[in-house]
């Protein structure tokens, strides 16, 4: 019989589960903590996750800790452009985050900015809806790629991310 390992200690989102697998060679039975005998498990639960493998001529035991949290994904989803064209067609004139609309009901701190290649920063907003027009200090922004940053807090959890957006004419 080979050795078991369920692996590290880890930590998944509480929407998701994971495989846990304790499969060996040789002529070998499994119980898991809860009277299960396949050699895998399948889990979302956080929680402490045993095993015993028996064979003929030894007994392996191996253990994994669950745990569980809130990922930004769970509570919404969250989109920033890519690419936008503020030449004033109507069709991608401004570059802001999308979220699903309960994000924007449980919100409670918002920050959204854009810099440029220099470091300079071309727009913030504190407000959701507040998308930026592709100008700087009154000016046409030139055609480039702008790096942006979001922070926003929902039910005490803060989430961040950053990017690049393509400023195409």
């Amino acid at each position: 019989m080979w050795p078991i390992d369920l692996g590290s200690d880890t930590t998944i989102c509480n929407t998701d589960s994971i495989w846990l697998d304790a499969y060996t060679f040789g002529n070998v039975e499994y119980l898991w903590q809860d009277g299960s005998t396949s050699p895998f498990y399948q889990t979302g639960e956080a929680g402490v996750y045993e095993v015993v493998v028996t064979s003929p001529c030894e007994t392996l035991t191996d253990a994994i800790e669950i745990t569980s949290i809130v990922c930004k994904e769970d509570i919404c989803d969250v989109f920033v452009p890519t690419l936008f064209t503020p030449n004033g067609d109507g069709n991608n004139d401004r570059a802001g985050v999308s979220m699903s609309g309960d994000c924007f009901r449980k919100l409670e701190k918002y920050v959204f900015k854009i810099y440029n290649r220099w470091g300079e920063q071309v727009f913030s907003a504190n407000i959701p809806f507040e998308d930026w027009d592709g100008t700087f200090r009154g000016k046409d922004a030139p055609v480039g790629v702008y790096v942006w940053f979001y922070e926003f807090t929902i039910q005490g959890e803060t989430y961040f991310d950053s990017g690049d957006i393509t400023l195409i004419k």
